[in-house]
């Protein structure tokens, strides 16, 4: 995916340099996606994200995201998954003092969902 926001507005907090003229902005991404099911049951899945942007810091990032899945009824999934960051820029230049910033892998994230399909 490339995308090109011609009217990009706000701060890039991790460089410091705010924009509010509209300026123009490229990002590049891709996120790749692998899933298993068993008996359109049970699963499990792996997903691949990475975005990066020369002109806006915030917008890069990269990291997997790995789970489990059930559907214990048609229209019901339930969700087990971890978020793992390998990079994450967005907001990290206003935690902590400059020798103690956190590290991408601060921002993991280990959740349950539960998706009702009607």
């Amino acid at each position: 995916q490339k995308q090109h926001d011609s009217e990009f507005y706000g701060q890039d907090f991790w460089t410091g340099v705010t924009y509010n003229n509209g300026t123009s902005v490229n990002r590049t991404g891709i996120a790749l996606k692998a899933d298993y099911y068993y008996d359109r049951t049970y699963g499990v899945y792996a997903k691949y994200m990475y975005a990066n942007s020369s002109q806006v810091q915030d917008v890069d990032y990269s990291g997997w995201i790995v789970g489990v899945s059930w559907y214990p009824w048609q229209n019901v999934n339930i969700k087990l998954e971890r978020m793992m960051w390998s990079k994450y820029h967005p907001g990290q230049a206003n935690y902590g003092s400059p020798g103690n910033r956190p590290s991408a892998s601060d921002f993991d994230v280990t959740a349950v969902k539960v998706m009702y399909l009607f």
